[in-house]
């Protein structure tokens, strides 16, 4: 099984690869090809509340709750910062998964973000 993922920042396309999808108990995990030795986990905990975890050259992990601003942390070897996400929008189908949250650094809005994955 494979994972078409994309992101969009403010309407525009910042990161689009396919690649081998792995099933977990409700949730995926795929290699992130954005980011050398790293892998992506979307965990659904319900149809408002989505998990995206990132382990490896970079590790964080963010809460996409439906409606709420949630506080997250963002670790490499180079470089360490919170930051929070305000989720607006939440779509989990069969066979796709969409999220679309406002990025905040330090109190300001960064940009607007549109995740997605195809699975085929």
């Amino acid at each position: 099984m494979k994972v078409h993922f994309f992101s969009f920042t403010d309407g525009i396309k910042s990161t689009s690869y396919e690649t081998e999808l792995n099933l977990l108990d409700n949730g995926y995990s795929f290699k992130d090809l954005s980011i050398e030795n790293t892998t992506l986990e979307f965990r659904i905990i319900n149809d408002g509340h989505v998990e995206m975890i990132r382990k490896g050259a970079i590790n964080s992990k963010i809460d996409f709750i439906l409606n709420d601003k949630t506080n997250s942390l963002y670790h490499s070897d180079s470089l360490t910062f919170e930051f929070d996400v305000d989720t607006k929008y939440i779509l989990i189908k069969e066979k796709s998964l969409t999220i679309e949250y406002d990025y905040y650094y330090k109190g300001d809005k960064i940009g607007k973000i549109k995740l997605g994955l195809l699975i085929k």
